[in-house]
């Protein structure tokens, strides 16, 4: 009688409420869904490459990266969508990211030697980082059979590069340095001062923040 009684108050209830229980349950579904998809790309960077991934990071669709490479990534970071690290195993790359970096979609990262980025970080969509580029000095030998020149990148804390840049990295090393803000498009093929505005192809001072 009372297992009677308690089915007839649920049938009631859900007849009453089931327009908003319904919809409720089926979001709470989709956003658990979707944590599982985040954190499953994390799980699959931190397992097939070598380096330290924190697990509070936001990886989103078509994200790619050379498995066994040496990449290191930092708290409460996001990667958008179709980024790729592409970190050479031999000679071998190494991809450094601090906290709070944001890495819009579309960006591609080389790395033959070394790349290493700073906390508070923004990096615009279809932005190419590459700390290596090929010998071209000989113009009797195919450029491909000339070799590359491994070079080194470090991006200081809190510098803002806009959408389309190219960063070219050299063997003397290049530096951005802290505070620095890139204009969109820009190719950076020289360090940058802390706490400037550069901008153009090559990139050329502009001005220094707070002027």
């Amino acid at each position: 009688m009372y297992s009677d009684l308690k089915y007839k108050r649920l049938l009631v209830f859900f007849k009453r409420y089931r327009f908003h229980i319904i919809p409720m349950v089926f979001h709470k579904v989709s956003l658990l869904l979707t944590f599982l998809r985040l954190k499953w790309r994390v799980f699959f960077l931190r397992m097939l490459s070598r380096g330290k991934v924190s697990n509070i990071v936001e990886i989103r669709n078509g994200f790619t990266f050379t498995r066994g490479g040496k990449i290191s990534v930092g708290n409460n970071c996001y990667i958008g969508e179709r980024v790729n690290f592409e970190i050479s195993i031999e000679p071998e790359g190494v991809l450094t990211i601090g906290d709070n970096v944001w890495i819009s979609h579309d960006c591609h990262i080389t790395s033959w030697g070394s790349i290493s980025i700073g906390n508070n970080v923004l990096i615009g969509e279809f932005t190419s980082i590459r700390d290596t580029t090929h010998n071209y000095k000989e113009p009797e030998i195919p450029i491909r059979m000339q070799g590359e020149k491994i070079g080194k990148i470090v991006i200081e804390d809190d510098v803002w590069i806009g959408r389309g840049c190219l960063i070219l990295g050299n063997p003397e090393g290049l530096k951005i340095g802290k505070g620095a803000v890139i204009g969109a498009n820009s190719v950076i093929t020289k360090s940058v001062e802390a706490y400037t505005v550069v901008g153009g192809v090559p990139a050329k001072f502009i001005k220094r923040r707070g002027q």
